[in-house]
C-alpha cells in the first residue's frame, strides 16, 4: 500500500471516530447538575430499584416510550388484581376503578396502588416530568422567581436571594396579585393552576 493510500486510510478512520464520538448521547453530560445528582442517588441508594428502572435512568435520559412503557407496566400490574388504571392525556392524573367482576369495590388499597408503583411509576415519573417541566433544574424559590419577572411581579424585587427565599417561604406571605399566586402555586405552568384559582387559595380579591 502506497504512503498516499495509508495516509487516506488513517484520516478516513480518524473521521469515522470523530463521527462515532459526536454521535453518542450527551444525555449525562447535558443534563442539569440537579437532575444528574437526584438520578445518582436513586441509582446509588435504592436496593429495591427493577432492572427495568435502573435501565430507564442508567443513560440520565426518560424518552417519550419509555414513559409510555412505565404506564403499561402499572396498568398491567393493577389489572391483575382487579383494578383498571387509566392516565389523563397529559399523563400525570390517574384514576383507578374496579374491574367488572373483580369482587373489588370502593377506593383502591393504598397498599395495592404502592405496590404496583413500586418498580414502574414511583421513580419514573417525578422525574420524568420535572426534567421536562424544569430541564434547569432550578428550586422551587428560582422558579417563582423567574415566573414573577416573566409576569412584572413586584414581589421580592430587589431583593437578595437568600432574602426572596425567605420572603415565599413565609408562612405569612399573600402575594400581591393574582399572577403572583399562580407563579407561588404553580411556577412552570405545568400543574395548570389558574389565576382565579391561585388568587381564590390566598383569598386575594379579583
Amino acid at each position: 500500500m502506497s504512503v498516499r493510500n495509508v495516509l487516506l486510510t488513517v484520516i478516513a478512520l480518524l473521521l469515522c471516530l470523530a463521527g462515532c464520538t459526536s454521535a453518542q448521547p450527551a444525555s449525562a453530560v447535558s443534563i442539569a447538575p440537579m437532575w444528574k445528582d437526584e438520578i445518582d442517588r436513586i441509582l446509588a441508594q435504592n436496593t429495591h430499584l427493577s432492572d427495568f428502572e435502573r435501565q430507564v435512568l442508567s443513560d440520565y435520559v426518560i424518552t417519550d416510550a419509555e414513559y409510555a412503557e412505565v404506564q403499561d407496566l402499572f396498568k398491567q400490574c393493577m389489572s391483575d388484581q382487579g383494578w383498571s388504571a387509566t392516565f389523563d392525556s397529559d399523563g400525570r392524573g390517574l384514576t383507578i376503578t374496579a374491574l367488572d367482576g373483580s369482587g373489588n369495590t370502593g377506593a383502591v388499597p393504598a397498599n395495592v396502588e404502592l405496590g404496583c408503583q413500586t418498580g414502574t411509576l414511583i421513580n419514573i415519573q417525578p422525574l420524568y416530568f420535572g426534567m421536562r417541566d424544569n430541564p434547569q433544574g432550578l428550586s422551587n424559590d428560582q422558579l417563582i422567581r423567574a415566573c414573577f419577572e416573566k409576569k412584572s411581579v413586584p414581589d421580592g424585587a430587589g431583593l437578595t436571594d437568600d432574602e426572596f427565599s425567605a420572603l415565599v417561604d413565609d408562612m405569612d406571605y399573600v402575594p400581591s396579585s393574582a399572577a403572583a399566586a399562580q407563579c407561588v402555586l404553580d411556577p412552570t405552568g405545568s400543574q395548570g393552576v389558574t389565576e382565579e384559582a391561585a388568587a381564590h387559595f390566598y383569598g386575594i380579591p379579583e
